[in-house]
């Protein structure tokens, strides 16, 4: 992941994902997924308890485990950012 300025310089996958313009976009959308980041991990978790409870249904296991591959996207996209920041704009 990069900012739009050097995805075009080192576009090392055509996957890339690119939610950044330049380093201060990513610092101020660093908070935000911080949050996003939060709140799925907290889904996550009640999906969690459901399943060590012994009681949840196939629904919830389904829900539970697209529940932990958002918190790793989202994982992966705040890793991404903090380090564009370390990278290229000095402090975090």
């Amino acid at each position: 992941m990069s900012f739009v300025g050097e995805s075009r310089k080192n576009y090392s996958s055509p996957y890339e994902v690119c939610v950044c313009l330049d380093v201060e976009d990513c610092r101020m959308i660093k908070g935000v997924i911080n949050s996003l980041l939060k709140r799925k991990q907290m889904a996550s978790q009640a999906l969690d308890e459901v399943h060590e409870g012994g009681e949840a249904t196939e629904a919830q296991e389904t829900a539970r485990y697209k529940a932990h591959d958002r918190v790793d996207r989202v994982q992966g996209i705040l890793d991404d950012i903090t380090e564009v920041i370390k990278l290229k704009g000095g402090q975090q």
